[in-house]
């Protein structure tokens, strides 16, 4: 039996994956992260980028359920010995007594296929298909319902131990009733034999950075990813098989390596709340280390801070508007960001879950969701 009812898809890497280890073991139970490998870093290889991935995760994984998808490597990569760099990093998870649902999609390398049936028997944890945007298209839907049936026959497994990630990744410039259509239509498609462990709805309307918003200023990004997954809810009618799933406040496609040199990047905080992300923007100013410490007191004293006690994010902004902890860098405002994020979204999804009625209009779910907390 499924127990999860949120899957916050993450970088697997060290602040991000703190964020899902400080959370709260009453919540953590009920949330089944999906960690993805970046790419590898141009001045690493893979069996080290593979090895400080395993270890920030087996850190802080308390022997919770996760997702694993090795999704940052591309076709081709190995590791020193030539084997497959993604059946090579669920060896390894394997090997640690890290045992894992294990994550792939079309449209990857097709030699794989042929190996993760062994890979699955090893973790026993079942298997997760990752479909994205181009799998639902109506030209192309049927195509990929017999492709999940071709495949999960190869891999021989029951569909019971079978989960469903739809991942819409960035829609935050995106038509909510379009998403809405493009997943009910692929639906409408699904083989009547299918009855999948789990689906989810995956997106991401974070920004990829912050010049969307005013130097010096707050402002509020819609998160049309719950949008999208409250209507699904009470259009389906096994609404309840539909969990909620999103890329927390970082951008699907961010990775490390983007970000500014010489401590030129923006200081902000990210805020969840309701169905908006709040962002608390400051400035590129180098040096500049006061400023961490006004947005924490910004935060702080604004109507939608919970409390010092929410959640440790919650706490870390606190202790920072108060001066009793330095401004903290980058990588420890992704951990409060993140943290506070996942913790108030599972709070959010637990109670919309018993209040999101079939029948409610795409209206109706939008005065629900600026409203409810």
């Amino acid at each position: 039996m499924i127990k999860h009812i949120y899957i916050p898809i993450i970088k697997g890497k060290q602040n991000d994956l703190k964020a899902i280890g400080k959370l709260h073991p009453n919540h953590r139970k009920f949330i089944k992260p999906l960690i993805e490998l970046s790419p590898t870093p141009p001045k690493s290889n893979v069996d080290d980028h593979l090895e400080k991935f395993i270890k920030n995760l087996t850190a802080q994984n308390d022997d919770c359920l996760l997702f694993v998808d090795f999704n940052g490597f591309i076709p081709g990569e190995s590791t020193k010995k030539g084997i497959p760099a993604t059946i090579a990093g669920y060896d390894y998870l394997h090997n640690v007594e890290c045992y894992v649902t294990p994550v792939y999609g079309f449209g990857r390398e097709d030699l794989l296929w042929d190996y993760l049936g062994e890979v699955i028997k090893q973790h026993g944890q079942g298997f997760c298909f990752r479909l994205e945007e181009d799998d639902l298209e109506e030209d192309i839907a049927e195509e990929t319902w017999e492709k999940i049936l071709i495949k999960s026959a190869q891999l021989e497994i029951s569909f019971t131990e079978v989960d469903l990630i739809i991942d819409l990744k960035d829609v935050r410039l995106k038509s909510v009733s379009e998403k809405v259509s493009l997943v009910t239509d692929f639906m409408m498609f699904q083989p009547k034999s299918i009855k999948f462990r789990s689906i989810a709805i995956a997106g991401s309307s974070a920004p990829k950075d912050v010049s969307v918003i005013e130097v010096d200023s707050i402002g509020e990004i819609e998160r049309k990813e719950l949008m999208i997954w409250a209507n699904l809810r009470t259009d389906l009618v096994d609404g309840d098989s539909f969990i909620y799933s999103d890329y927390g406040v970082i951008h699907p496609e961010f990775a490390a390596f983007d970000l500014p040199v010489g401590g030129t990047a923006n200081r902000k905080v990210r805020y969840t709340s309701r169905n908006k992300i709040v962002i608390f923007r400051g400035h590129k100013q180098a040096g500049d280390t006061a400023q961490s410490h006004t947005l924490a007191m910004q935060v702080r004293n604004h109507s939608i801070f919970c409390g010092r006690g929410y959640s440790f994010g919650d706490e870390y902004i606190d202790d920072v508007a108060n001066f009793a902890k330095g401004p903290g860098n980058l990588g420890n405002w992704v951990l409060a960001d993140m943290n506070h994020h996942f913790t108030y979204t599972f709070i959010q999804i637990e109670n919309l879950r018993n209040i999101l009625l079939p029948g409610l209009s795409q209206k109706e779910v939008g005065l629900l969701l600026e409203e409810f907390q």
